[in-house]
C-alpha cells in the first residue's frame, strides 16, 4: 500500500511537469526560449509524506531522469549560480492523509524560477 502510494504522488508531480508548458501563458513561454539547463530544488516534505515512502532525493531523481530525458541538461546548485538567468526548477509537494482516509490529498507546484532583466532598466536584474 505504501508503494502504491508512492507511485500515485510521483505520478502526479510528473503529470504536471508534463502539462506546465501547455498551461503557460504565451509570453512565459517565450520566456523559455533558449533554456537548455536548469537545476532542480525539491522542497522538503512533509513527515506524512516521507511516511508514506516519497522522499525528497526519489523525486528529484525522477523530475532530472525527465528533463534530461526531454534534453534539457541538468545543473548543480553552483553550476546554475553560474549560468546567465540562474534557471531553477522548484518542485514542492504537499501530501497530506485526510483524517479517516487512507488516499493522499495531493497539491502540486511547479515553477521555473529565473532572473528578469527590466525593459525600462537592462541594469536591474530581478530574480
Amino acid at each position: 500500500m505504501k508503494r502504491q502510494r508512492t507511485i500515485w504522488i510521483i505520478a502526479a508531480v510528473l503529470a504536471a511537469a508534463n502539462g506546465l508548458l501547455f498551461a503557460a501563458a504565451e509570453n512565459h513561454r517565450e520566456s523559455l526560449r533558449g533554456l537548455s539547463a536548469v537545476t532542480v530544488r525539491v522542497e522538503r516534505l512533509s513527515e506524512e509524506a516521507r511516511a508514506g515512502g516519497l522522499s525528497e532525493q526519489a523525486l528529484r531523481a525522477e523530475v532530472e531522469q525527465r528533463l534530461k530525458a526531454a534534453g534539457l541538461k541538468v545543473l548543480t546548485p553552483s553550476e546554475a549560480a553560474q549560468t546567465p538567468g540562474r534557471p531553477v526548477l522548484y518542485v514542492r509537494v504537499n501530501a497530506r492523509l485526510p483524517y479517516g482516509s487512507d488516499s493522499y490529498a495531493v497539491n502540486v507546484t511547479l515553477a521555473l524560477l529565473q532572473d528578469v532583466t527590466a525593459a525600462r532598466d537592462p541594469a536591474l536584474t530581478i530574480r
